[in-house]
């Protein structure tokens, strides 16, 4: 317990990749070897077990808390559709061919949005990597540092999706990039919204319903396939940076004032158990 206590990301995520790899141990075949909710899981049992029933009310609330402006909807709508639209564009360019029947399914896009949130990840994964271990590790590193810990984290799980050939190392590769890239995304995403785990949830499910479904499975043959992931790591990537550059790396936020005292409150040591690793 005292370790929990005293390293609580490092506990986090360890019983993540425990709860989240058990398909690999049974040869069993959930979200290409790995089932989708155990950052979620882990959260709240590491939760309980430091800050017992407040801690979980505080970890509920960031999950269900709405932004302080209603155009927070829009923009994590549109954002991951940008840059899988540009990604799309350049895939195009360079040559790759698209399956139109799977093109045309972003026509049901609300549907497909729902299906991806509830059962293809982000509502198993966002209150993990931005609900619990995000406001840990900013108490202590700068925002975009943060992001990176945590993209280092979540980039990691997907491991089974290489051991288990469900990518190749160079898709595997790129979706190394995407995933560091998208973590500082949504990082600003929390952070400007006063830590909203519904924003992020809706960011990552777009961007899973857009890039991870209708695309990768239009380009899904030979090299066209590893052309459209590294063509989404740069559109991130691209992305990313004009985050950075915007909001600034010590933040990662549009209400810089407002952040840092969500931080204080919310991130701090006192809220959230000691702040180290």
């Amino acid at each position: 317990m005292k370790g929990v206590a005293r390293h609580p990301v490092i506990a986090f995520t360890a019983l993540t990749y425990l709860l989240s790899w058990w398909p690999l141990l049974v040869d069993s075949d959930i979200s290409g070897g790995i089932f989708p909710f155990g950052p979620t899981l882990a959260a709240i049992i590491v939760t309980a077990l430091l800050l017992g029933r407040p801690g979980l009310r505080e970890l509920w609330d960031r999950q269900i808390r709405r932004p302080p402006r209603r155009r927070w909807y829009a923009i994590v709508l549109a954002v991951p559709i940008a840059y899988s639209l540009l990604a799309a564009a350049i895939t195009l360019a360079l040559g790759a061919t698209a399956e139109t029947d799977e093109l045309n399914k972003l026509a049901i896009f609300p549907a497909l949005l729902i299906i991806r949130i509830a059962l293809a990840g982000p509502l198993g994964e966002e209150l993990g990597w931005r609900g619990f271990a995000l406001p840990r590790l900013q108490s202590r590193l700068s925002a975009l540092e943060a992001s990176l810990v945590v993209g280092v984290i979540w980039a990691t799980w997907h491991l089974p999706f290489l051991i288990s050939g469900d990518s190749s190392g160079g898709q595997f590769a790129a979706l190394w990039v995407s995933t560091l890239s998208a973590s500082v995304i949504l990082t600003w995403v929390f952070n400007s919204t006063n830590g909203s785990v519904l924003m992020t949830t809706l960011l990552h499910g777009t961007q899973s319903a857009m890039a991870g479904g209708s695309f990768s499975a239009a380009f899904d043959h030979g090299a066209d396939l590893t052309t459209w992931s590294w063509a989404l790591a740069g559109t991130t990537v691209l992305t990313a940076i004009i985050v950075i550059v915007k909001a600034g790396p010590q933040q990662l936020s549009n209400r810089p004032r407002q952040q840092l005292e969500y931080t204080k409150e919310h991130g701090g040591p006192e809220a959230l158990g000691e702040a180290r690793a």
